[in-house]
């Protein structure tokens, strides 16, 4: 026998019943509905005969498996927004090995995820829902290890420690050696008597599902003249709900909506535009009954009768929770990078700003939250990526410093094998080849080869400061520029290859202990350094998260 689907029993015209199905909606969960008398409570009926009591977003996700559990240790990164920014630079990240959380307060996609239809993004000819380009997103992001926390908001961003810390209004904290904010916008408010009021009972904000549909009635007003309020309107219209769409302006031409949507309005026989238009109150009580207009052309009020009014008339960013810590330009966005040069005071460690980095070291941003961007869904997967990138230049920086000057061998002294004083691409050669015998390995091994051709490629860029020989103190006055140029890093890389002998991707304490003896270093103060990197404790280390060349070989 099939199991009985999700059932939301809920008061007719309640605004939690409204949040509630819009929430599942968003989520892709399919539900049914029963309504009652307007004085009951909203119940959810679970598969399995579990049921819920006036449920709490975070409460119902749990029962419904749509979040993980929080917890479970320290991460790389703790990324602060599920939107598009944000799930890119989870899944590249967690493709370098980083240990990656996403906190979101609602469903996956943001803004994005509650459009009804994406028809310009690359390589979708026919076009996808938010939504549907939003759960590929989160699928794909689990399936590299993220952590999913959904319907709880970020409350605080403090330093605690070594790490970041971030509060949730569930009283949990996620601490990471870096955080991504990418939290993006939020629909501005409509200012008017009456609208706060009724909120989710006539007064709503975006109309990408189905639940709107339901509750727009056989008419619906919009507000608006951007993209979004286009294609809901258009979405009302394909459901066969009468549309009006309110626009301030003379008309739909030279307002910022892409061209094909002002066509297919024109064409549609059930969307209609009123010009010049201005919301000036909601009225009703217990539920909307009409719209107070204003032509803002001739300052002329009336009234319509209206039960729904759909409101997207731009932008705030999501940066409140923030509470002044980092630097804003005046319209309240993320100010990243150089730009916070240009800022008096806004950036004051002794290294210039990474790429989306914020003014606060270790903390980035992606995505329509950040100052001067591109408000698109394409350009904030591609501000996702970059942050990602910038995200691991800021941790290889931070293992460096975490890692204490060892005694032992400098690099200097292990890449110079003949021990003439000069570093040549035969000493390199020598080098490799002493490593892969230090491991017992087959010279014809991947792994060896690896090391092999990663010696060539570094000796190629040390070749630029001495095309027969490298001394010492061309060598030690090129370790920064080295360093800059990430010249350590395809051999430090395969030298991490080598040592991870049973490849799964971590350094146990004999593996470790084995590669800093083959660079130089003694055993127990291998077994320190292991243990002061291994701050999870457990008993092992990355090889991704390792893979910065003067970790292992940058000593003078």
């Amino acid at each position: 026998m099939a199991e009985s689907p999700l059932r939301v029993v809920e008061p007719v015209g309640s605004a939690r019943g409204y949040a509630i199905k819009d929430f599942l909606a968003r989520n892709q969960v399919p539900f049914e509905t029963h309504a009652i008398g307007p004085a009951g409570s909203v119940v959810l009926e679970l598969p399995g005969g579990d049921v819920l009591f006036e449920p709490s977003l975070i409460e119902l996700a749990t029962a419904l498996g749509l979040t993980d559990a929080a917890g479970g240790g320290d991460y790389d990164l703790v990324v602060v927004g599920g939107g598009p920014a944000g799930l890119a630079a989870a899944v590249y990240s967690a493709c370098e090995g980083l240990r990656v959380v996403i906190i979101e307060d609602d469903a996956p996609g943001g803004q994005a995820g509650s459009t009804s239809r994406i028809e310009n993004y690359l390589g979708f000819p026919t076009g996808l829902s938010g939504g549907d380009l939003a759960q590929r997103a989160l699928a794909q992001a689990r399936r590299f290890g993220v952590q999913w926390l959904s319907a709880r908001r970020a409350t605080g961003l403090r330093r605690d420690g070594d790490h970041w810390a971030v509060d949730s209004d569930d009283g949990t904290t996620a601490r990471g050696t870096a955080v991504l904010v990418a939290t993006g916008m939020r629909w501005r408010p409509l200012d008017v008597p009456g609208a706060e009021e009724l909120r989710d009972i006539g007064v709503y904000y975006g109309a990408s599902t189905p639940v709107a549909v339901q509750t727009a009635g056989s008419d619906a007003y919009v507000l608006g003249a951007g993209n979004s309020a286009g294609q809901a309107a258009l979405y009302l219209a394909e459901h066969g709900v009468r549309v009006t769409l309110l626009v301030r302006g003379p008309s739909l031409e030279g307002s910022p909506m892409s061209r094909y949507l002002v066509r297919r309005i024109e064409e549609s026989d059930l969307v209609g535009v009123r010009a010049h238009a201005e919301v000036a109150a909601v009225t009703g009580t217990g539920k909307m009954s009409g719209i107070v207009v204003r032509d803002n052309g001739t300052g002329e009020i009336s009234s319509v009768p209206a039960t729904s009014l759909y409101v997207l008339i731009g932008m705030t960013p999501c940066t409140e929770w923030l509470a002044g810590r980092s630097t804003l330009d005046t319209r309240g966005y993320l100010v990243t990078g150089t730009d916070l040069l240009r800022v008096e005071g806004a950036w004051s460690a002794d290294r210039d700003p990474l790429l989306t980095e914020t003014s606060l070291p270790g903390v980035f941003a992606a995505g329509d939250v950040r100052s001067g961007t591109v408000k698109r869904i394409g350009s904030a997967i591609g501000q996702g990526a970059v942050a990602s990138q910038a995200v691991l230049e800021y941790l290889r920086d931070k293992a460096v410093q975490r890692i204490p000057e060892q005694g032992g061998v400098s690099s200097f002294d292990l890449l110079d094998a003949d021990r003439d004083g000069l570093i040549g691409p035969a000493d390199l050669a020598a080098f490799g080849r002493g490593l892969v015998a230090a491991f017992d390995e087959p010279a014809d091994t991947e792994r060896a080869r690896r090391v092999a051709d990663a010696c060539d490629e570094f000796w190629a860029v040390l070749a630029r400061f001495g095309t027969t020989g490298v001394d010492r103190a061309a060598f030690t006055g090129a370790l920064d520029e080295l360093s800059a140029l990430d010249a350590f890093a395809p051999l430090a890389d395969a030298v991490l290859g080598l040592s991870d002998t049973d490849a799964d991707g971590a350094l146990t304490l004999r593996e470790f202990q084995r590669l800093l003896g083959a660079l130089g270093t003694p055993a127990d103060t291998a077994a320190a350094t292991f243990d002061q990197l291994d701050h999870d404790r457990t008993g092992h280390l990355d090889t991704a998260r390792l893979a910065s060349g003067s970790t292992l070989l940058g000593r003078a």
